[in-house]
């Protein structure tokens, strides 16, 4: 049987370690972090309990080892050795580490205990237990969450890299109502095209997307996830609060790269069986500086978040009732007015992208509002990119100026277009010229 502790601690993220032992020691480090089977530790300073399964029973058990600030089971003291339940918390000592305990049941399903643990803790990674995930990996950590799932990083047991695990949150796999109903047919569809159009992405040559190498569950059950590659690297978005003004040099390739991704995304076609019809264009629809993360192995960007991406020619609507279906400063405004999908909006949403990591964080059509915005869009009001920065190239602020223009007939039409006009500005940075040549 697997068991699973999941941890929380001061400023760091929930972590659910996957184990398939006997018995498991839990110690105390000097800096109040939990160490399992301390022995072999030698920054473990304090030795608080074990764990153990008795085979008899197939029961586990939780005893105190006369530590000096006590354990506690749901915040009470134990002495000497108590049953432990399921999705019991433990706390190592006064403010020690928590840990919430969870495993197998002889009788609850697998799944059904997930969803519990889901509901009642956001501590534990709920597929911990799921299928044949306990035998493949032993260790979780949650990286992200949004309104529709969350994102945790595992680690085989087998070893090599670490993969990235996206689940849709069980509430939205199964309504009830016909509200819920209609919300979650169309969570759940979105979610299974998201994953559909990475994978055919990348088996197109997109390699600037994150590979989906697995994608499943059930909805009957109350799960779905999909399994990629883990990116390891930093998002955008953190990068101009860290580095505030972004070096020209440094963005012109990551333009260049997400240019490259959103080409190939626009322009494939494929014939969906299922549908009986072509698709043409896949839309991301959400490009912004925190979707997409420059990967710290070969610098290379990597557009993250298809969750909202749209079919240009063939696919179904899929927009959630009542929602908009991306940050409106990264939408060109034509699109947000008409809720087409276009790759109009793609362009718009890297144009935006490079003024804010130019700037230091600040929009090129300012207001206080989608309202305002859109009028100082429409009125031509770009505050130019020059009132940031004096040591632009002229060639760089020309193409950005251009590429943020109200009138959508005057900016670069097509990924392809981009590409062109980057790399003439990565040949002028490289000559110093400063102006793009042909």
């Amino acid at each position: 049987m697997y068991m699973c502790i999941s941890v929380s601690g001061r400023n760091r993220q929930p972590t659910t370690y996957v184990f398939d032992k006997p018995e498991i020691r839990l110690g105390r480090s000097s800096k109040n972090d939990v160490r399992f089977d301390p022995e072999s530790d030698g920054a473990v300073s304090r030795h608080h309990a074990v764990i153990r399964r008795d085979p008899a029973d197939g029961a586990y058990y939780l005893r105190d080892l006369d530590s000096t600030q006590g354990t506690y089971v749901n915040d009470v003291a134990i002495t000497g050795e108590v049953t432990l339940h399921s999705r019991d918390s433990v706390v190592l000592g006064i403010n020690g580490p928590r840990l919430r305990i969870s495993y197998e049941a002889n009788d609850a399903s697998t799944i059904e205990s997930s969803v519990l643990v889901h509901q009642r803790s956001a501590l534990q990674f709920p597929l911990a237990l799921y299928r044949d995930f306990p035998k493949r990996f032993g260790l979780f950590v949650k990286v992200g969450e949004g309104g529709y799932g969350q994102v945790w990083k595992a680690e085989p047991r087998e070893g090599g890299g670490w993969f990235a695990v996206k689940f849709l949150r069980p509430e939205l796999v199964s309504g009830e109502s016909a509200t819920a109903f209609l919300r979650t047919s169309k969570a759940v569809a979105r979610f299974e095209r998201e994953g559909e159009v990475m994978k055919r992405l990348w088996e197109s040559g997109a390699h600037g997307i994150v590979r989906v190498h697995e994608a499943g569950g059930d909805q009957n059950e109350g799960f779905l996830y999909m399994i990629m590659d883990y990116v390891e690297g930093e998002p955008l978005d953190r990068l101009v609060s860290r580095r505030r003004q972004v070096p020209e040099a440094e963005l012109l390739p990551v333009l260049r790269g997400v240019a490259d991704s959103l080409r190939r995304a626009h322009s494939i076609v494929w014939w969906d069986a299922e549908r009986g019809r072509e698709m043409r264009g896949i839309v991301h629809r959400d490009v912004k500086p925190g979707n997409i993360i420059v990967r710290a192995s070969d610098q290379q960007p990597i557009l993250l978040d298809f969750g909202i991406a749209g079919i240009q020619e063939g696919g179904d609507r899929l927009t959630l009732p009542q929602s908009r279906v991306s940050s409106y400063k990264f939408t060109a405004p034509e699109v947000l007015l008409s809720n087409v999908i276009s790759p109009a909006t793609d362009l718009w949403g890297l144009a935006v992208t490079a003024y804010v990591l130019l700037s230091g964080g600040f929009f090129p059509y300012s207001g206080m509002g989608m309202g305002p915005t859109l009028r100082n869009i429409r009125e031509g009001n770009l505050t130019p990119i020059t009132e940031y920065r004096t040591d632009l190239s002229p060639g760089l602020v020309s193409f950005l100026h251009r590429a943020l223009d109200s009138d959508p007939a005057r900016r670069l039409p097509s990924a392809s277009d981009w590409i062109d006009s980057l790399d003439a500005l990565c040949r002028a940075h490289v000559t110093g010229s400063g102006n793009p040549s042909g």
